[in-house]
């Protein structure tokens, strides 16, 4: 029987090749840009055979000081003394590794009188443990490296590349902001996306010009990340935190008290004070707050295409009064009549969902070779396939369904007579 419903389904597109052209037009429109939402979200935020830890991984981003006189507060970025002397970040219990780094500098780098704009991270050498990495060459720089602030870096295979061609770059010297240093790995590019990763080029936080960050304020420009032992810890390592920062003593007369809190990347893209009130800057009611938003979006732009489709087909199966007469005559119960016209809209949706796939994939890969989005690596999965045969057979059920219902309950007198009472 579905071999049937098959074939005159793929008839009745043919004989309205305007109709048919529009639909797929919209659904293929559609489903492409959900298809390529869901693909960058999957993974920014999403797990991969290379981001094995991401979901053991929580940030701190920023730190929220509070005024005593207007009741307001700020968030400012913890210094490296707050992290390291003031809450010993780096041995929070339930942790398995904890990393102090900077946030990201734009320098120059010349090699053989050429210069290259490039992204600097400095970082501890935990760095390395915290986040996965893949080395093409080479390895990452030591604790001892760090300890005795050794001219070390570690840099991407674009900027190998871009300096050193195809040649062996471990063991060269490159000159960055004015410091040389000594290549001991090359990492695969990490996109843009992933925020605390992403860098061109990284050295030991040691080798700073100058011994200003190690200054005695609360506040500067650095961040911090730690891998717990397992997610069932998360809650033990947040709280934890928090406690280390209620008991602070804070020197800086204009601020009563701080507060933060360890956040997973999704979280932290969250965060946004100013679109959701101040209660819920921080932890988990924000984020799925924001998931219900993006589903919400995802559902109202679905919404427009198929009330759209909803009138074709109910155009559609009004030419088809008679035929629909003729099957309930002889016996064709209501259920098998939603089925057929539900499983032909079906196959309509899934050719345009064919075609937004291809879409898709187009953008994705226009994404991948522009400068949009630095190192892009974006890509269909087997979990963005998944969803977008749940979206072509959710656009097809719901957009076929009325239509489908509301013909198959005429009675036959009426529908041989096209439809009309």
């Amino acid at each position: 029987m579905l071999k049937n419903y098959i074939k005159i389904a793929l008839k009745v597109l043919m004989r309205r090749k305007l109709f048919t052209l529009i639909s797929l037009v919209g659904i293929s429109f559609t489903l492409g840009v959900l298809i390529v939402t869901t693909a960058i979200l999957d993974h920014v935020f999403g797990l991969s055979i290379w981001e094995t830890k991401r979901n053991r991984v929580l940030y701190l981003y920023t730190i929220n000081a509070h005024r005593g006189q207007d009741n307001g507060s700020t968030q400012l970025f913890p210094s490296y003394n707050l992290l390291t002397r003031r809450i010993d970040f780096r041995n929070l219990k339930h942790a398995e590794y904890a990393s102090i780094f900077s946030i990201n500098k734009a320098v120059v780098s010349y090699h053989h009188g050429r210069g290259y704009k490039l992204n600097m991270k400095r970082t501890d050498s935990l760095y390395w443990r915290v986040f996965d990495f893949t080395f093409q060459q080479g390895q990452a720089f030591s604790e001892e490296d760090v300890r005795n602030a050794h001219f070390r870096a570690v840099i991407n295979q674009s900027t190998r590349r871009k300096i050193f061609g195809e040649r062996e770059a471990v063991g060269d010297v490159i000159a960055i902001d004015g410091q040389r240093f000594k290549v001991i790995g090359v990492v695969n590019d990490i996109p843009g996306y992933h925020f605390q990763k992403f860098a061109d080029v990284w050295v030991p936080i040691t080798t700073a010009k100058s011994q200003d960050y190690l200054h005695d304020d609360i506040f500067d420009w650095f961040r911090a990340a730690v891998l717990v032992k397992s997610r069932a810890d998360i809650p033990k390592v947040k709280e934890e935190f928090k406690r280390r920062l209620a008991e602070l003593q804070i020197d800086d007369p204009r601020y009563t008290r701080i507060e933060s809190d360890l956040e997973t990347q999704f979280q932290g893209f969250c965060r946004l004070k100013r679109a959701y009130g101040q209660r819920h800057q921080y932890g988990e009611s924000f984020g799925r707050y924001v998931q219900t938003v993006i589903f919400g979006l995802m559902l109202a732009f679905m919404l427009l295409p198929v009330l759209n489709l909803m009138n074709i087909n109910v155009s559609r199966l009004l030419e088809r009064a008679s035929e629909i007469g003729v099957r309930k005559a002889f016996g064709a119960s209501s259920w098998t009549l939603v089925g057929q016209f539900v499983v032909e809209n079906v196959i309509l949706t899934v050719i345009g969902g064919v075609c937004g796939l291809v879409l898709a994939g187009a953008v994705l890969c226009l994404l991948n070779h522009s400068d949009l989005i630095p190192y892009a690596q974006l890509q269909l999965n087997f979990r963005i396939l998944f969803c977008a045969v749940a979206l072509m057979l959710f656009f097809g059920v719901v957009s076929g369904a009325y239509p489908a219902w509301k013909m198959a309950r005429l009675h036959p007198v009426d529908a041989l007579r096209g439809g009309s009472r």
